[in-house]
C-alpha cells in the first residue's frame, strides 16, 4: 500500500497538467486522506449510519426502503451495519457506483434483470415501479436471506442461484439468450459479477439483436481497461452509453496500475439518448 501511495502521488505530480478537475479532486482526496474505494468527501455522511437489526425467521434484517432485509445466517449486529453503511455510500447521489439515476431507471413496463442479486438492494429499490424481476446470484449463502426479503413479492421476482455466462458448461451455467421473456418485454439489466460482465453481455447476444427497448446498467471497474473493454463492446452494436460521475480507487485489485482512476458504472441504451 505505501508502494502504490508512492506510484499514485509521481503518476500525480507528472500528469497533474492533463488532469481533468474531476480527476485532481479525486487525487487531491486520495493522497491526503489514503485508501478509500470512494474518494469523496462525502463518504464520511455515512460513517455514523446505524441501523436497528432484529432477528427474523433466524435470519439477521434490518429496514431498507421501508421493508425488511435480511442477511446471512450468523451476522452480527455490526457486520449488518458495517455492511449497508458501505451498500449506501455506494449508491449515494454522487457515488461512480451509483446504478440509476433520476433520468435513467426501470419504468413500470421493464422486465428487470438483476444479475449479481447478492443482498438484493437494487430490486428491493425498485421492485414496485416495475413489471417483473429476474434476479440471479451464484453465492448460495444470500439464497434464504433473499427468500425472506421477497417473501411478499413472490409473483413478481424469481430468484436464480446459478451462474449467468456465454458458455454452458454446467447445469450449474446459464445464458440469458435461454430466457425467452427478454426477447419479447422491455428490459432494464443491472449487471454486477466480480468482473465477468463481458461473459453475461456475450450471453444475450441473440436478445440484442432483436429486442428494440434494452437499457444496461453495469459495473465496469473489477480490472484495468474493463469500462473501454465493455464501452467497444456497446459502439459495435450501435447503443449509446455513459460513464457515471467521479471515479473509484479499486485498491481490492491486486494489479491497480496507471491511470489508477478507474470509472465505476457504465448506463447504455439502444433507445435512449444520453
Amino acid at each position: 500500500m505505501k508502494n502504490l501511495k508512492i506510484k499514485v502521488s509521481n503518476y500525480y505530480k507528472e500528469n497533474f497538467s492533463i488532469l481533468s478537475l474531476e480527476e485532481r479532486e479525486a487525487f487531491d482526496f486520495f493522497l491526503y486522506k489514503g485508501f478509500y474505494v470512494f474518494p469523496y468527501s462525502w463518504c464520511d455522511n455515512y460513517n455514523s449510519l446505524k441501523f436497528r437489526v432484529g432477528i427474523n425467521r433466524g435470519l439477521p434484517c434490518a429496514d431498507v426502503f421501508g421493508k425488511k432485509m435480511f442477511f446471512k445466517k450468523g451476522w452480527s449486529e455490526l457486520q449488518v451495519n458495517s455492511y449497508l453503511r458501505g451498500i449506501y455510500r455506494e449508491q449515494d447521489l454522487n457515488s461512480p457506483h451509483r446504478y440509476i439515476t433520476d433520468y435513467f431507471h426501470p419504468i413500470k413496463e421493464d422486465l428487470v434483470l438483476d444479475i449479481g442479486v447478492a443482498e438484493g438492494y437494487f430490486s428491493l429499490d425498485v421492485i414496485n415501479n416495475v413489471s417483473k424481476i429476474l434476479a440471479f446470484e451464484l453465492d448460495n449463502t444470500w439464497d434464504e436471506p433473499l427468500k425472506q426479503t421477497f417473501k411478499d413479492y413472490a409473483q413478481k421476482i424469481e430468484i436464480f442461484n446459478f451462474k449467468v455466462t456465454d458458455t454452458i458448461k454446467s447445469i450449474s451455467e446459464r445464458k440469458i439468450d435461454d430466457f425467452s421473456i427478454c426477447f419479447t418485454m422491455p428490459i432494464f439489466v443491472k449487471i454486477d459479477v466480480e468482473g465477468d460482465e463481458m461473459k453475461v453481455l456475450n450471453g444475450m447476444k441473440e436478445i440484442l439483436k432483436i429486442n428494440k427497448k434494452v437499457n444496461f446498467t453495469i459495473a465496469c471497474y473489477h480490472y484495468q481497461n474493463q469500462a473501454q473493454e465493455i464501452a467497444d463492446f456497446f459502439k459495435s452494436i450501435n447503443f449509446k452509453y455513459e460513464f457515471s460521475n467521479n471515479f473509484m480507487f479499486y485498491v481490492f485489485d491486486k494489479n491497480l496500475k496507471e491511470p489508477f482512476l478507474r470509472r465505476g458504472v457504465i448506463r447504455a441504451s439502444n433507445y435512449i439518448d444520453f
